[in-house]
């Protein structure tokens, strides 16, 4: 019996990112099946390929999942990985200037760096961001561990995150412009 994650709650971040990577490449339903079943499997296509067809078509059907929507859920306070409890960020009044830079920088391109956002967000326990932990650990274990469902439930909380990043730059360059028309006083 070949094991295949066959739900959203059990794909890790960095597998899905590859599927969208496949799905892009490749234009032939066969095609992305026999990827899709390799990633899901980690087999490697050529093992795929030499499987019957029986259980081809049924590791076909437990796949399938990744043609709907992700369901919604709620946010976490926070997350384990192993090695890590990674605490959520839910305040950016909170964050550290770093934090709140990296957060920017990277949000510019979100779906490039779902990762490296996702890092901002969640710190290790009893740690400050980028500060007494290996991030790159904790970006392998984020890539590696935290599933589709967890991501999307902080994909909603940062894209709000962000709106209100905007919103309040804006209110301050307003404020800022109204001063500089008014002259010293």
């Amino acid at each position: 019996m070949i094991n295949i994650i066959d739900s959203y709650e059990k794909l890790p971040i960095g597998l899905y990112l590859q599927l969208c990577d496949a799905e892009e490449n490749q234009t032939e339903d066969l095609d992305k099946a026999v990827t899709r079943i390799a990633i899901l499997t980690g087999l490697t296509e050529r093992e795929v390929l030499n499987l019957d067809l029986n259980t081809f078509s049924d590791l076909n059907q437990k796949a399938k999942f990744v043609e709907r929507d992700a369901p919604i859920t709620r946010i976490k306070d926070q997350y384990e990985v192993s090695g890590y409890t990674l605490v959520t960020c839910k305040d950016i009044r909170k964050m550290t200037t770093g934090q709140y830079i990296d957060y920017q920088a990277y949000s510019k391109e979100a779906d490039k760096y779902i990762v490296d956002i996702l890092s901002c967000f969640l710190v290790p326990k009893g740690m400050k961001y980028n500060d007494g932990y290996d991030i790159e650990d904790v970006k392998n274990k984020i890539r590696e561990e935290l599933t589709v469902t967890d991501v999307n439930a902080l994909s909603g909380f940062f894209l709000h995150s962000l709106i209100a990043s905007i919103e309040a730059s804006l209110s301050c360059s307003e404020r800022l412009a109204k001063k500089m028309k008014e002259g010293p006083e």
